[in-house]
């Protein structure tokens, strides 16, 4: 029987980060860090940035009745306290932190650095869910594996309900596309990064990159320009915080982060100007 020859470094390597995932997650005996492993199916990421108001909602939100989940709190603006919060009781709930303050895209790499679930699902803080989301999820990605075409599902999302800034319900629901492409994606941002959950290998080799652009698009681009789909769930099993200086004020600059997602993702000029044109247009159809 053939025997693979791994180098000393590379095992070297790997009982450091190893030992370094137990120290932060609390976890002395070896042992018990193998069990937990096998046992936790998804890692639910949930960035902080002083989301005071709205945290706990989006931390109780999550729930599954089939599968084992922890939640990976990022406080990237090092200022959460478990202890104020009162969310030290919520099984599998602990606080991630870098020495320094990240953004976005960072805080969702730190935390998909530090999961043990076999999937990652990201939430934002000021975002909830609706019971029987992860569920959903996770029935798709185990069981359907595949589309009818044979294409890998890359990555599952949802459709979402918007909600007003205090957290009220609206009647206005932004549907789930079926099958999303490459190619169709250019078209628009037809996925919702708190309602995606994909596997954490992809999530580890596609890390989300900073700087000013939508960093959660170009992520699902890169996914899917190597091939597979996204699968949606046209179920409003996000409910989705809709902010005011969002939707007005923020209108060009959002516009301005498409177009850079366009560039870094390589696109020619002529095509880039091209899906700002469907940008714009599925964004205006979006809201009517």
């Amino acid at each position: 029987m053939g025997f693979n020859y791994i180098p000393h470094d590379v095992i070297i390597i790997s009982v450091f980060v190893f030992s370094d995932k137990m120290v932060r997650a609390g976890i002395e005996d070896i042992s018990d860090w193998m069990l937990i492993m096998d046992d936790i199916k998804v890692s639910v990421v949930i960035p902080y940035y002083n989301n005071v108001d709205t945290i706990r909602k989006a931390v109780n939100s999550v729930a599954s009745k089939k599968y084992r989940y922890e939640i990976i709190l990022v406080d990237a603006s090092k200022s959460f306290d478990t202890e104020h919060f009162g969310l030290s009781h919520v099984e599998g709930f602990r606080v991630v932190s870098a020495e320094e303050k990240l953004d976005v895209a960072r805080a969702r790499n730190l935390g998909t650095k530090e999961a043990m679930g076999e999937y990652i699902a990201f939430l934002d803080a000021d975002d909830w869910w609706e019971y029987g989301k992860l569920d959903k999820q996770l029935q798709i990605m185990e069981d359907k594996k595949t589309d009818e075409k044979g294409r890998d599902i890359r990555l599952c999302f949802t459709a979402r309900r918007l909600c007003s800034e205090d957290g009220r319900r609206t009647r206005k629901v932004i549907d789930a596309p079926e099958k999303v492409t490459y190619k169709k994606l250019l078209l628009s941002n037809f996925i919702s990064c708190s309602s995606v959950l994909l596997p954490r290998s992809v999530a580890a080799d596609y890390p989300m990159k900073s700087g000013k652009l939508h960093e959660d698009y170009l992520c699902w681009l890169e996914i899917l320009r190597d091939g597979g789909i996204a699968y949606g769930i046209n179920e409003p099993l996000l409910d989705y915080r809709s902010y005011r200086a969002s939707r007005s004020g923020k209108k060009l600059n959002s516009a301005l982060m498409t177009y850079r997602v366009y560039k870094n993702a390589g696109l020619p000029v002529w095509k880039r100007l091209l899906h700002m044109a469907t940008y714009t247009f599925y964004g205006i159809r979006k809201y009517m």
